[in-house]
């Protein structure tokens, strides 16, 4: 039948145009297409209680489920890094985490994140507690089984979880040639399933020092008046003749000691270097139109080293020499004219020429060691001794750089040698047991406990410093207001001493004696 008139007017005329208006709003719904949709997917045992967290390109994040479905809006078109994160231990993410994804305007990027859950482990919670005067300066290294090496401050928690029950191995290394550690190490523990296991290490760690001190041989019968090295196994000594002028300089290789230089008409005083490679040794020639003397070695020879231009009429003797690098060496001694007149001399080198800071004094001071912490903070230690006075005035001076200015004096006392170990700890040694420490304000005397001539002082640290002196003795302070603690290991004198650490410590003395500190 046909349809009437009027309902074709009413629906079949206009059908095309309602079609028309549902198309175009399927096209433009007014809804936002995701521009990225996320799912998660877990499986295993033990799956995370509190799900994960979401990120792009490392933001604060959004939650997501173990099994979820998230859908971003409100991303720009480009490459974005999606990263999921609050993973607990026994869980692991499939595939790359996190992930570039590139994200186009109008349709929907996808990512999906597969993570993997095994049994929950147990919980390790290692300590360590140091106590002692020297801690390992660099704290430790922790490994569980064969993981890589963890940092571990010499007080430390840390908290290593995921671990399958069962029995792990825990060791501690890195730990100072000092320290003492109480616990077995490496050592077994185990661990169980879902509780924690505390595993301490406890270390003491008390100042490290000589115990021992061995004879060497020297090759020489010469007495040895000075001692210094780059290292242990590369070590320098000077000695002179007590009968006739003639000097001599030997090396120790870590083995043995040999003889490097032998030259007679020379005295030598004292040896300093830089390096291996540039050491100095001064002294006087004796039969030279001018005496003072530098020697210098460049790793394969000594060398004469031209001095400053001196006056011939005055004579000068060179005495002891440090430096704080290869450009800047100091050299001190004295010098001596007719009728007892005599004064000080102070000689700086850059390395390539030396030259007198400021014009030798007839001071009647004769200066008999040098030593600093900087260029700009030196030290210098001799006596005062006037033809028509009896004794000496014990005489220390600094050097900031620009001056030297006298910063003590005290009647009495003869100076023999100065060492520290920074600008707030410096000592100097004498005759009769005498020993000053400066603490950075001012200088005072320590109790050595003993009377006998001190020659030489050498400190590795505050709480370690060694004085040598007559009758072969050795003198050592474990810091300031310490005591000192003193040995004889021979009775030949002891004039110098040097180390390269507080456990490898070298004294030499009378009769090419030479001594070696050990732990």
């Amino acid at each position: 039948m046909s349809q009437p008139l009027a309902y074709r007017f009413l629906f079949g005329s206009l059908l095309p145009a309602v079609v028309l208006l549902v198309a175009c709003g399927d096209r433009d719904t007014g809804v936002d297409v995701p521009d990225l949709q996320v799912t998660t997917s877990t499986t295993g045992t033990d799956l995370d209680p509190d799900g994960y967290s979401l990120s792009v390109d490392g933001d604060q994040g959004r939650a997501v489920g173990v099994t979820d479905t998230l859908e971003l809006t409100g991303l720009t078109s480009g490459n974005h890094d999606v990263s999921l994160g609050g993973v607990i231990e026994n869980c692991i993410v499939q595939g790359e985490n996190p992930r570039t994804l590139n994200i186009v305007s109008g349709s929907t990027a996808q990512a999906d994140f597969v993570v993997v859950c095994g049994p929950l482990g147990g919980v390790m919670t290692v300590t360590t507690v140091t106590t002692g005067e020297q801690p390992d300066v660099d704290g430790y290294a922790l490994t569980v089984d064969d993981g890589p090496a963890r940092p571990a401050a010499v007080n430390d928690v840390l908290s290593i979880g995921g671990l399958a029950a069962g029995s792990h191995q825990v060791a501690l290394s890195g730990i100072a040639a000092n320290c003492r550690l109480q616990e077995d190490n490496p050592r077994t523990v185990t661990v169980t399933a879902g509780d924690t296991v505390t595993v301490p290490f406890t270390l003491d760690c008390p100042v490290e020092t000589v115990s021992q001190w061995s004879p060497m041989t020297s090759g020489t019968r010469f007495p040895l008046v000075g001692v210094w090295g780059a290292s242990g196994s590369d070590v320098f000594a000077v000695g002179q003749s007590d009968n006739v002028f003639e000097s001599t300089i030997l090396h120790y290789d870590g083995n043995a000691w040999s003889t490097q230089l032998d030259r007679k008409d020379i005295v030598l005083s004292d040896i300093w270097g830089s390096s291996g490679t540039d050491v100095y040794a001064v002294g006087f020639d004796a039969f030279a139109r001018e005496p003072a003397l530098i020697l210098h070695f460049d790793g394969n020879q000594w060398r004469d080293l031209a001095g400053p231009p001196v006056d011939p009429s005055i004579p000068v003797f060179f005495q002891a020499v440090w430096g704080s690098s290869a450009s800047d060496v100091f050299i001190v001694g004295s010098f001596d004219l007719d009728f007892g007149d005599h004064g000080s001399v102070l000689v700086h080198c850059d390395g390539t020429h030396c030259a007198f800071i400021g014009e030798p004094q007839v001071n009647f001071l004769s200066l008999v060691d040098v030593w600093g912490s900087s260029p700009t903070d030196v030290y210098a230690v001799g006596n005062v001794n006037t033809p028509d006075t009896e004794g000496d005035t014990g005489t220390i001076l600094h050097y900031d750089g620009q001056t030297w200015t006298t910063v003590f004096q005290r009647d009495g006392v003869h100076f023999t040698s100065v060492w520290g170990t920074g600008a707030n700890d410096v000592l100097a040694v004498g005759w009769n047991g005498v020993i000053l420490r400066f603490d950075g304000t001012q200088w005072r005397s320590t109790p050595s406990g003993t009377r006998q001539f001190l020659y030489g002082v050498w400190a590795a640290a505050p709480s370690s410093a060694f004085a040598v002196g007559a009758t072969g003795l050795i003198l050592h302070s474990a810091g300031p207001g310490s005591p000192w603690t003193s040995i004889k290991v021979r009775t030949e004198f002891l004039f110098g001493v040097w180390g390269s650490s507080a456990v490898d410590v070298f004294a030499v003395g009378q009769g090419g004696t030479i001594f070696h500190g050990t732990p």
